[in-house]
């Protein structure tokens, strides 16, 4: 676990120490006092937990036990307590002691995919300059070249002049590190672009109909417009077929 995690988590111990009497147990040897998201998600201890990040259990008396989980929403910790009969604990026991030990390939494995565990780290990690696509908490969808991150926020140049994305809101990520370039589609683009301005141009005659020598008038003005527009159209299609990344920084999916 992260150096910032474990401290958060012996910060946690201390506190609960002070606010509630109970001495800490170890469900099992397999996974020690501290339950990790690996550890959770290779066992199935908490499937009904969603953020799942760390647990402790802690025996109240003879009979009962309190789990302290912390849960990440939205890149926030948040601690919620979950109360345990000793016979579901035992049950839980069993359920530890019939599975194997987890392995650090089969950690590595499950921790690569625990985005929303990991997101200051990918997002320190995108480049600037990238082209960054954001889902939003509110569903709202926002596109633009990332001009840095800081205190917590993405700042994106978008069409729009420059947009500040509190980290708190992100749900999803995504991102194309390099624009590939694509010279031979130049002259591809170009035609296409060319032959549509073309073809307005007739379906403007038609409904119009002009003079004949007005006619090739349209003709050539609108394949001369349509190739204005290529260059834009050429730079959408390197972005958009270039490689993307997502990262999802929830555990809602």
């Amino acid at each position: 676990m992260k150096k910032t995690n474990i401290i958060f988590i012996l910060i946690l111990s201390v506190s609960v120490g002070f606010s509630q009497k109970g001495e800490i147990v170890s469900v099992s040897d397999k996974v020690g006092t501290v339950i990790d998201a690996e550890e959770n998600q290779f066992y199935g201890l908490f499937p009904d937990i969603t953020g799942f990040e760390s647990a402790q259990f802690y025996e109240v008396d003879g009979k009962h036990y309190v789990a302290r989980i912390v849960i990440v929403e939205y890149s926030r910790r948040k601690i919620i307590r979950k109360k345990y009969s000793s016979r579901e604990y035992f049950e839980m026991q069993i359920k530890m002691d019939s599975q194997p030990i987890l392995s650090d390939e089969d950690r590595q494995n499950i921790g690569v995919n625990l985005f929303f565990l990991h997101t200051e780290k990918i997002l320190n990690d995108i480049p600037m300059g990238a082209s960054v696509s954001v889902l939003q908490r509110s569903g709202k969808k926002i596109k633009g070249e990332l001009i840095s991150y800081e205190e917590n926020a993405l700042n994106l140049q978008t069409l729009w002049g420059l947009t500040k994305i509190s980290v708190w809101e992100l749900e999803k990520v995504s991102y194309r590190e390099t624009i590939m370039e694509r010279p031979s589609w130049i002259p591809i683009v170009f035609g296409f672009t060319a032959v549509a301005g073309f073809s307005i141009a007739e379906v403007w005659n038609r409904q119009q109909t002009p003079r004949a020598e007005m006619r090739w008038f349209n003709r050539i003005a609108g394949a001369v417009a349509g190739s204005f527009i290529a260059p834009s159209l050429y730079k959408v299609v390197n972005v958009t077929t270039s490689p993307k990344t997502t990262f999802t920084l929830t555990d809602f999916e």
